[in-house]
């Protein structure tokens, strides 16, 4: 009973993040970091704007600046409130994304790269979906 129970949650905790594959000096290891970016789609109506939340999750030694750079579908404007964060900074930047009027009604990927001062970049998505006014 328990097994079974244990199975079942195990895709609501898979589902619950959006977390990238580590980067950075020595991936995977305590000197490294993770881009958490939203879970769900975000919607946004044409002619309008959301923000989102864009996170660096730090390894215990991971001491490096980490410098971002956003892609987005045609006709969606993506602007970080910080386009580095450096080694003291606070680990959360926003995200705004604007929806111009004659955008696509479709989903699309916004793609999130963050390089770090030393080794290897992470590159993470989630989905968005314009939508009518």
């Amino acid at each position: 009973m328990r097994t079974a129970l244990l199975l079942a949650a195990v895709p609501l905790l898979a589902a619950g993040c959006n977390t990238s594959s580590p980067g950075g000096p020595a991936p995977g290891t305590a000197n490294s970091f993770k881009l958490d970016l939203p879970v769900t789609t975000t919607t946004i109506k044409q002619g309008t704007s959301e923000t989102v939340k864009v996170k660096l999750d730090r390894g215990k030694e991971f001491k490096e600046g980490v410098a971002l750079k956003v892609t987005a579908p045609d006709h969606v404007k993506a602007e970080l409130s910080k386009s580095t964060i450096a080694a003291a900074d606070p680990p959360e930047v926003e995200l705004k994304l604007t929806a111009e009027k004659d955008a696509a009604q479709a989903e699309g990927k916004v793609v999130v790269t963050g390089t770090p001062d030393k080794g290897a970049a992470v590159t993470k998505d989630f989905t968005i979906k314009v939508t009518a006014p």
